[in-house]
């Protein structure tokens, strides 16, 4: 399924404007493998890795999928938005903590929540920075074995505040996996069951070329709405609630 998905993939002429100096060769490999049917598939934590996985944002939103019908069409990102916080939510038992995390979820308010709380101690300038700390000191924070808590940050004694089930959660699952990268593991193997076990599978039979790509899936973008929908009702099913999935318009849309 995912051979057939990139081999709908073209690659124009244009695809490496921009791209900055020392990543050129790297980038250049890559498409040429990608034009040439090398497609160097592998599955690594349940996520699936190829030859598009490493390719800059700005060279994938000028990449054109090729429709059934031979017209071009432009690359659409769909993004499971909060995608560890997504699955963390869903291992939590019913109750006030899962209420509470599903509707910040569903808003967009999660991380905000989490930076009110922890202020004046926590200060961000930008939301792309408050997302990284929340993930680094509430998840994946070094600690040392045996310690009550792996964290003395503001942000964690938040989330310990606003959503004392799901720091318990975390906690429980720290002590039993250990390091930060054996619970990405985990919680990416989950995420995968979804992204690449279902969703991948569903999209492919109803003949919409999809391509995975973290946390996200790569569609053609007259079909984005569509699959958007799709990820939505199915991720309903998988998690437990309804999950937000988000459109990220390709190049050309962009430029309209």
């Amino acid at each position: 399924m995912l051979n057939w998905s990139l081999s709908r993939v073209v690659v124009p002429l244009h695809a490496c404007a921009d791209v900055a100096a020392e990543r050129i060769a790297d980038v250049r490999r890559d498409l040429n493998r990608l034009s040439s049917g090398v497609y160097r598939l592998c599955r690594r934590s349940g996520r699936a890795f190829h030859v598009m996985s490493a390719l800059p944002q700005d060279v994938r939103s000028r990449l054109r999928f090729r429709l059934p019908d031979g017209s071009l069409d432009s690359v659409a990102e769909v993004d499971l938005k909060s995608s560890y916080w997504t699955v963390l939510c869903s291992q939590l038992r019913d109750g006030p903590t899962r209420e509470r995390l599903i509707a910040d979820l569903q808003s967009g308010e999660f991380y905000e929540r989490l930076a009110a709380a922890a202020a004046p101690e926590y200060q961000y300038e930008c939301r792309g920075e408050l997302k990284q700390s929340v993930n680094k000191h509430c998840l994946f924070a070094w600690w040392r074995a045996g310690e009550e808590s792996f964290t003395c940050h503001p942000l964690w004694h938040a989330l310990s505040r606003e959503y004392p089930e799901l720091a318990a959660l975390i906690r429980s699952m720290r002590q039993r996996h250990y390091g930060p990268t054996v619970l990405a593991r985990r919680l990416c193997e989950i995420e995968s069951r979804l992204m690449i076990d279902r969703l991948l599978v569903m999209l492919g039979d109803a003949g919409v070329p999809v391509v995975p790509y973290h946390d996200g899936l790569m569609v053609p973008s007259s079909l984005a709405e569509k699959a958007r929908r799709v990820c939505v009702a199915v991720g309903e099913q998988f998690f437990g609630f309804r999950p937000v999935f988000e459109v990220t318009a390709g190049a050309a849309d962009r430029e309209q």
